[in-house]
């Protein structure tokens, strides 16, 4: 394996964007605009020491704006333009091997915003200086800053290798909202922990020692917001990388993210963050705890639920690759065990969470929060069923459609259950929760009273459901096992040069 500095794909990458003059223009206009800054700096008249640490924040804030945004857009277009102009299958068949191929374009891509990162190195050096800033915490602060961007990165590299068709400019907007997501500070109210995102190294380089305001809460203990930014974001680049190799160099027909072992692995792992990082104290209903803790949990299982669905292409593959009756039998139940085992552990790990949390809850609140735990995982299951048998039908874009589809229904029942007052009146919640998941969140003592057998009536129905999906995509199986095997895409060789 080559190393990083000698792969083909960064060296492809470097002689296109740093070229000499490229690279003399830009160096000029960093030192235009840094003797600029510095000028006004200057010339404030509140003293030095207090506008060089504004300016020291001004140049942190312009190289997340350059090396996060700037690189992610970069990283955006490694994969997707090659895709458009079918010149990626030709990179598939070198020699480079998945981590090379990844690597070089992780880090060849935006490489140039790495170069005008260094050329306003100089006047961060400046500002950290008449700042008066703690050395040990301006490096920490870029640390964080390459970190996070890293992460972004990676994250807009495994946009780049799944987007499809026309998808470009949702692959943008998906990453800028991840950006502003991450990048948002809590409160403090749902979670003790600072951003993970890249701005978060401007508050990093103006902390002196003993200074205690990055402080986050990790499983009850007070640990300082570097250590935590690094690890987890270290963790994200590793799922995320992980992805990447993983893909690209498959047939874009056969794409899987994440096996079902890592898709169980990564859903834990974001489970263990909720957990370890949410604050059990912010309100006396344990119950309400753990409502809040189901609807974060709801959106990550539905959204990795979705990676894990299979395309006709993908299943007429695994039928013709391995044992026909247990491939048959495994696609026709997929995704529902993969899913289930992993709602079911995180779902356990909410409860006892909840049970040793500072809320000393009563035993039936660990009772109904179990309860309402099965009924989450029977509607999250019964959904991802519908979506992967939706999935399987002939057509452009048949997932899409059927997310559609999905969220039409639960638009329209919602609206006509609000309308006959199924979420006020604490009778007609258990008929509501035969058709939505939101009214599971109200199971406690009381609406368990008021109507026992509706709600189990609700759990019988979702099983019900689940097997009659089930059944209907072994029949659906059962057809495109009569079909032939996709054959590879590859490219068309070059006539060699007379």
């Amino acid at each position: 394996m080559n190393s990083l500095f000698s792969n083909p794909e960064l060296l492809r990458y470097a002689r296109a964007q740093l070229r000499p003059t490229k690279l003399l223009v830009t160096g000029l206009i960093c030192a235009l605009l840094s003797v600029t800054l510095a000028f006004a700096a200057l010339h404030q008249p509140y003293g030095i020491t207090s506008a060089a640490a504004q300016l020291l924040r001004t140049v942190i804030v312009l190289q997340v704006l350059i090396l996060a945004l700037g690189g992610g857009i970069a990283c955006l277009n490694a994969v997707f333009p090659e895709k458009e102009q079918n010149t990626f299958d030709y990179q598939r068949i070198t020699r480079l091997s998945s981590a090379e191929l990844a690597l070089g374009k992780l880090f060849g891509a935006p490489i140039f915003m790495y170069f005008v990162c260094l050329c306003l190195m100089p006047l961060a050096i400046y500002a950290a200086f008449f700042a008066h800033a703690d050395p040990l915490f301006v490096l920490a602060a870029y640390v964080a800053l390459f970190v996070a961007s890293l992460t972004f990165h990676t994250f807009c590299l495994l946009l780049s290798l799944l987007a499809i068709k026309g998808s470009q400019v949702t692959g943008i907007l998906l990453a800028l909202l991840l950006f502003a997501v991450v990048s948002n500070q809590s409160d403090g109210m749902y979670f003790r922990v600072h951003s993970f995102g890249p701005l978060q190294a401007y508050e990093l380089a103006t902390q002196h020692s003993g200074a205690y305001s990055l402080t986050d809460i990790l499983l009850g203990h007070s640990v300082h917001h570097f250590p935590v930014l690094l690890v987890v974001d270290t963790c994200f680049i590793l799922w995320f990388l992980l992805a990447v190799v993983r893909n690209i160099k498959r047939d874009p027909r056969s794409y899987e993210v994440f096996s079902p072992l890592q898709f169980l692995g990564f859903a834990l792992f974001l489970n263990l963050l909720l957990v370890a990082f949410y604050n059990f104290s912010w309100t006396n209903l344990s119950l309400g705890v753990h409502s809040l803790l189901f609807f974060f949990e709801f959106i990550i299982f539905f959204l990795l639920g979705v990676a894990l669905l299979h395309n006709r292409e993908h299943v007429r593959t695994l039928l013709h690759s391995s044992g026909v009756q247990s491939s048959r039998l495994w696609n026709s139940l997929w995704p529902a065990p993969v899913l289930a085992l992993g709602a079911v552990t995180a779902s356990a790990m909410v409860v006892i969470a909840l049970a040793f949390s500072r809320l000393d809850p009563s035993r039936s609140d660990i009772t109904f929060a179990a309860l309402r735990s099965l009924i989450f995982v029977l509607f999250l299951v019964s959904d991802l069923q519908l979506l992967q048998l939706l999935n399987l039908r002939p057509g452009n874009h048949p997932l899409v459609t059927a997310i559609v589809y999905l969220a039409l229904y639960y638009f329209c029942a919602s609206i006509i259950l609000t309308a006959l007052g199924c979420f006020r009146e604490q009778a007609r919640i258990p008929v509501a929760s035969l058709f939505v998941p939101s009214a599971v969140f109200q199971l406690n003592a009381s609406a368990w009273t008021t109507a026992p057998h509706i709600w189990l009536a609700g759990i019988f129905l979702q099983l019900l459901l689940i097997a009659t999906l089930c059944h209907f995509q072994s029949r659906r199986i059962a057809t495109l096992l009569h079909q032939p095997a996709p054959t590879p895409a590859t490219p068309t060789p070059i006539p060699a040069a007379s």
